[in-house]
């Protein structure tokens, strides 16, 4: 298991950089649809836009819960130290 010290760099910075790529990735992706790739799939998705939201929020909550099992407590703050 790596020292702690280890993990939080890891935390400090290459999670912020893969943030930052996926929401990137995902807005060239939403313009595309929109623009060349496929506008009537983008119209698709605006008539349903409320329960997409729905579902992504239902998503982001689950892997919030799976996330805070995975990783070790040195890594969250919130976590008691037993």
């Amino acid at each position: 298991m790596p020292e702690p010290r280890a993990l939080e760099h890891i935390w400090d910075t290459l999670l912020p950089t893969y943030s930052r790529l996926d929401g990137i990735t995902l807005g060239v992706g939403l313009a595309a649809l929109k623009a060349r790739v496929r506008p009537k799939s983008w119209e698709w998705l605006m008539e349903r836009g409320n329960w997409l939201l729905c579902g992504s929020g239902v998503l982001l909550f689950a892997s919030m819960i799976v996330i805070s099992n995975a990783t070790p407590s040195c890594v969250r703050p919130w976590a008691s130290q037993h």
